[in-house]
């Protein structure tokens, strides 16, 4: 058992390891923040003035980008309905009515026609896929029709080749219909 002084004097050596252990860490830390600080990008603090200023430039910059221009037919629908004439040439363009009729055509055009080739891109390489498949089917097929019939030849005995060649007319019969099956192609499917 211990004695009080001895108690006291370990908890004051304890308390002197703690004390001396945090001045460290806080040297360590500071140093540490020190060196991220220094190394951070300083940020620019807008002040209202400048905040101001840059919205004045940019309205300038797209005042003298200009939007588009309303036509007659767009000034007249819009004081009829009551609505901006930005909204109605809006509601025209996503109609197809601007300019006759004909919208954007040039832009839906080549789009269309990208997506078509996209298209008949895929639907030949899905036509040519199918085709490989069919045919390495097909040929293992016929690759384990030629084994089969190799290995009922080679066995000597007449028995079992009579036997075989009984059932072989039903096998073969068996095959053709399944070959022709697979190849009547599939309509092409509608989407």
């Amino acid at each position: 058992m211990y004695r009080k002084s001895e108690l006291a004097a370990a908890a004051a050596k304890a308390e002197q390891n703690r004390a001396l252990q945090n001045r460290a860490f806080d040297r360590v830390i500071a140093s540490q923040l020190s060196k991220i600080k220094a190394a951070a990008p300083k940020k620019k603090v807008d002040t209202d003035e400048e905040f101001k200023i840059k919205l004045a430039l940019e309205r300038e910059e797209a005042e003298k980008r200009g939007g588009k221009k309303l036509s007659k037919e767009h000034m007249k629908l819009a004081a009829e309905t009551g609505l901006s004439g930005h909204t109605i040439m809006l509601m025209m363009e996503e109609k197809g009515e601007v300019n006759g009729g004909s919208g954007n055509d040039s832009d839906d055009s080549s789009r269309s026609k990208k997506k078509k080739k996209k298209k008949d891109k895929k639907k030949k390489r899905k036509k040519s896929k199918k085709e490989k498949k069919k045919k390495s089917k097909k040929d293992k097929k016929e690759k384990k029709r030629k084994r089969e019939e190799s290995s009922s030849d080679d066995s000597g005995s007449e028995s079992e080749s009579d036997n075989d060649n009984e059932a072989k007319p039903e096998a073969k019969r068996i095959r053709t219909r399944s070959m022709d099956a697979e190849e009547t192609e599939e309509p092409p499917r509608t989407t």
